[in-house]
C-alpha cells in the first residue's frame, strides 16, 4: 500500500492506495499510480490487525480483496465512506516507499514534477482477468513460441495489479520496465527511470549490486518491515525467458539509436519508384510498409555483427564514419578487423572540443 500525502487525507486515519504487483522489485522505479477514469473506486473504511485505516481500490472489487486479505491477516470491512471515480482521483499525491532509499527519486522530487508519485489516468487499467507480458505482447502483432523455450515461473510474490479475482483497479506505474508504462509516462512527463543495467543488476538504491530477480523475496521482506505489505502469495505464470541460456528477461529502459524514418518516408518512397522489383507487386507493399512504419531503432545489444560507425564524446557529441576507409583516415592507420573489440580499443579525438571520443556499443540492425 501506498500511503497518501497528508494534505490529501479527507480524515485523520491514515489512507493509502491499494495496490499489487507481480514484480516487487520494480517497486523502486515506481512513479506514478494508474487509476481507469470510468472505473467506480471505494474509500473503504476497514480495522486491520486492530487499527482503524482507509484503502482506496475499486469498488466491485471490494468484498473479494477482504476476504483475500483475510488469509493472512485479522481484517473486517466497517464500511464503505466515499465513491469516486477515477477521474476524481487523477492529482491526488502519496509517499514513495523507497524515496529515503533511492537518491535518484530524491531528484526527481527536486526537479518539481507535476505528476511525480501521484496517481494518474490510464484507459489500460481493467478489471478483467489479469494478464501476463504474452497477452500483452500478441494484442502488440508480436509472435512468440509456446515451447519451454519460454518456460513458466513459479516465483513471483504478489502485491498490485489489474484482475477480477486478484488486484485492486489500481496499476503501479514504474515507466523503466514496462510498455504500457512507458507510453502513459511519457503523457504525463514523467522520468523514466531503471535502476538495472544490461546484466540485471541494480545500479543504485538498496538493493545495488544485486540481481533483479534476486531483489523480490528481499523486497518483501522490507515491504513487510516498514508495514507496507498486506498479503503476499506464490503464483505460478507465464514469464518469457532468453530462447538460447533459459535465464528470466529483464525489461528495462535504455538508451538507443533510431533512424527517424518518418522525417525521410516521402524521399524512401519517391527512391523506390526507381527500384525495379520482382515480383512488381512487392513495389507497393514496400512502400506500404513504409507509410506504416515507426522510426527505427536500428541499434541492438549483441557482440557478433556488423558494428554501429558511431563515436561518442562524454558530452554527447558524435561522430558517424560513413565507410571503412573513411574511419581508417581519420586514424592514420589500416584496420584488419572492424568488430567490436577492434573498435572499442580505438582513440578518435572529438575535433571540435578535444574530448576522446569511444565507439558505442551496439550492433547495427540488419
Amino acid at each position: 500500500k501506498f500511503k497518501l500525502n497528508k494534505e490529501f487525507q479527507k480524515s485523520e486515519k491514515e489512507e493509502s492506495l491499494l495496490i499489487w504487483t507481480t514484480t516487487p522489485w520494480t517497486l523502486q522505479s515506481n512513479m506514478a499510480i494508474a487509476v481507469n477514469p470510468l472505473i467506480n473506486y471505494a474509500r473503504a473504511l476497514i480495522e486491520i490487525n486492530g487499527k482503524e485505516e482507509i484503502l482506496i481500490m475499486a469498488e466491485s472489487l471490494v468484498n473479494g480483496l477482504i476476504n483475500k486479505l483475510s488469509k493472512q491477516n485479522d481484517i473486517k470491512l466497517i464500511k464503505i465512506l466515499e465513491i469516486l471515480k477515477g477521474a476524481d482521483l487523477e492529482g491526488v499525491k502519496y509517499e514513495h516507499i523507497y524515496l529515503d532509499e533511492t537518491p535518484s527519486q530524491k531528484e526527481f522530487l527536486k526537479e518539481n514534477h507535476k505528476h511525480l508519485h501521484s496517481v494518474i489516468l490510464a484507459d489500460f487499467v481493467s478489471l478483467a482477468e489479469d494478464e501476463d507480458i504474452f497477452d500483452k505482447l500478441d494484442k502488440r502483432g508480436y509472435k512468440h513460441s509456446n515451447s519451454s523455450n519460454e518456460s513458466e515461473t513459479n516465483l513471483e510474490q504478489k502485491s498490485i495489479k489489474k484482475g477480477k479475482t486478484e488486484g485492486s483497479g489500481l496499476v503501479h506505474i514504474a515507466p523503466g520496465h514496462g510498455f504500457d508504462d512507458y507510453n502513459v509516462s511519457k503523457r504525463y512527463n514523467l522520468p523514466i527511470f531503471s535502476p538495472v543495467n544490461e546484466k540485471g543488476l541494480f545500479t543504485e538504491g538498496k538493493y545495488k549490486g544485486l540481481y533483479f530477480k534476486d531483489v523480490d523475496p528481499v523486497a518483501i521482506e522490507y515491504l513487510k518491515e516498514k508495514g507496507f505489505l498486506i498479503f503476499n502469495e506464490l503464483k505460478s505464470h507465464r514469464y518469457p525467458c532468453c530462447w538460447r541460456c533459459k535465464t528470466p528477461i529483464v525489461y528495462r529502459a535504455a538508451d538507443q539509436w533510431w533512424i527517424k524514418r518518418s522525417q525521410i518516408v516521402n524521399e524512401i518512397i519517391k527512391e523506390n519508384s526507381n527500384i525495379h522489383w520482382f515480383p512488381k507487386s512487392a513495389k507497393d507493399s514496400f512502400n506500404n510498409l513504409m507509410e506504416t512504419a515507426g522510426d527505427w531503432a536500428i541499434s541492438r545489444q549483441r557482440y557478433w555483427g556488423i558494428p554501429l560507425p558511431i563515436f561518442e564524446d562524454e558530452d554527447g557529441n558524435y561522430e558517424v564514419f560513413a565507410s571503412k576507409d573513411e574511419l581508417e583516415k581519420r586514424i592514420g592507420y589500416r584496420l584488419e578487423d572492424i568488430h567490436r573489440d577492434t573498435l572499442k580499443k580505438l582513440k578518435i579525438i572529438n575535433e571540435k572540443n578535444g574530448k576522446e571520443m569511444k565507439a558505442v556499443p551496439f550492433i547495427a540492425d540488419v
